[in-house]
């Protein structure tokens, strides 16, 4: 049985680089699979709030609205490849100016947007695999596992939502 690790049913980062992979005996982030060091260390410190979850669903809301009146948006979403550098996705997400124009909108940059992707995606992965008992090659901030799990009911609410596309 193929366990559910990423809890953002659909967010840019999930299709630009498939943040998770899932096997029968472990799970693997790949979200920042191509990131330099340096960014690696950004996405780990990326610290979860409330505040930055409710903009994410905020963008995943304007960005399902966004689909649904211009089918060229689903055509850029859908030709994300990765995976990139963090800086590579950023430029490719700065070359869609709807997309860009919606992150920006919940007042967040696309680095932040694309660092708090990151950061909640793999926490995700480590609390849904540490109860299945499931290794992970995946470390994050344990504030973030225990904000995560602490506002898990809320977090999931927020931000599970349909892929626009």
């Amino acid at each position: 049985m193929r366990m559910r690790a990423c809890v953002v049913a659909f967010n840019l980062l999930l299709l630009a680089t498939g943040a998770c992979a899932h096997d029968e005996d472990s799970f693997e982030a790949e979200g920042s699979l191509g990131w330099t060091a340096a960014e690696k260390k950004s996405g780990h410190d990326q610290l979860l709030a409330m505040t930055a979850i409710r903009q994410l669903a905020a963008i995943n809301d304007s960005l399902n609205a966004l689909a649904a009146r211009d089918a060229s948006a689903c055509n850029w979403m859908n030709q994300i490849t990765g995976p990139e550098t963090l800086a590579k996705q950023i430029n490719a997400f700065d070359s869609s100016p709807a997309v860009k124009g919606v992150i920006e909108g919940a007042s967040m940059t696309v680095r932040e947007y694309l660092l708090t992707l990151h950061a909640v995606s793999e926490t995700a992965i480590v609390v849904h695999a540490a109860e299945q008992k499931i290794p992970v090659s995946v470390e994050v901030l344990p504030s973030n596992v225990a904000f995560y799990r602490q506002h898990r009911a809320e977090i999931e609410r927020l931000l599970d939502g349909p892929d626009p596309c």
